[in-house]
């Protein structure tokens, strides 16, 4: 870039010209950029939250996505500021506000992907650890031949898409749901891989699976299950042990 020269209340101020000038001002515009991303990128989380699918939960989800997103587009926005001041063609300023978007789709792109490694790890992995609750205040471990029958069990829980159905459960979580004792789970924690740890919380209670994953904004989001045999297992592990 040419030089630029911005003037304040009259007087010359700012003056960038030459190699040296621009690498540290973009050194400090991207640095400027991170940092102010960390405080603006909430709502892209939360944005990026609602795209995660029904296995993720929030504390599975990987971080520092939003605020790439949001310094990346600040410095975009930097970009055609300085463009309008050297007063650069339409074509050369169109072609900027092209590129920080793709680069933004790129990113969020990437997020999905590694999402979706994140929460491969269910059905190409062996957990590390997997512990019961049993009636909400029992908590028990797995023995070793009981671990492998669990674990398909996990992996082989189908989510419920219908919407009269998830309604329905919706309406009971609501009402009946989220006591806080008397209810079963299943905690599966794996092993870090893809850069991020991933663990399988299951709650069982009246006849419901479902994983608590967070909220989006003030909507709370859940997923449910079909039962595939889990919640006979589980009852039958109250009456014999493990």
């Amino acid at each position: 870039m040419s030089m630029v020269s911005i003037k304040r209340m009259g007087k010359e101020g700012l003056k960038i010209s030459g190699r040296k000038d621009w690498i540290i001002f973009w050194f400090f515009a991207a640095m400027i950029s991170y940092v102010a991303g960390g405080w603006l990128d909430r709502p892209v989380n939360e944005w990026l939250r609602g795209m995660t699918g029904p296995w993720l939960t929030d504390m599975n989800m990987p971080g520092n996505y939003g605020r790439t997103i949001v310094a990346e587009l600040l410095l975009a926005a930097l970009t055609e500021a300085l463009l309008f001041l050297q007063r650069k063609s339409v074509k050369a300023k169109i072609g900027v506000a092209v590129a920080g978007v793709a680069l933004a789709a790129m990113i969020v792109g990437i997020h999905q992907v590694h999402c979706g490694l994140i929460v491969s790890v269910l059905h190409s992995e062996e957990p590390k650890s997997m512990t019961l609750f049993l009636d909400g205040s029992q908590e028990r471990a797995i023995a070793q031949e009981e671990r492998q029958e669990l674990l398909e069990l996990c992996r082989s829980l189908e989510v419920i898409t219908d919407p009269q159905e998830l309604a329905d459960c919706l309406a009971w979580y609501d009402g009946e749901g989220k006591r806080l004792g008397g209810t079963d789970g299943v905690w599966l924690e794996f092993p870090q891989k893809y850069g991020h740890s991933y663990i399988l919380n299951l709650d069982v209670q009246d006849g419901y699976i479902y994983l608590w994953r967070g909220y989006q904004g003030h909507e709370k989001q859940i997923t449910f299950f079909r039962d595939n045999g889990l919640i006979g297992w589980l009852e039958g592990r109250k009456g014999g042990g493990l």
